[in-house]
């Protein structure tokens, strides 16, 4: 019988296969510049709320 949080983490790593290509993300720098993207757009969106 397995772990429960390593069953967690496999079901977690297997829903995230292949989505770094469908994204176009080649290095980790394209990760930071995405990471960035995301909470300046998270941000706006806050902003926009008040």
């Amino acid at each position: 019988m397995e772990n429960a949080a390593m069953v967690a983490l496999k079901n977690a790593q297997n829903a995230f296969t292949g989505e770094a290509e469908r994204l176009g993300l080649k290095t980790e720098q394209d990760v930071v510049d995405l990471v960035k993207a995301v909470r300046r757009e998270m941000w706006e969106e806050s902003d926009l709320k008040n």
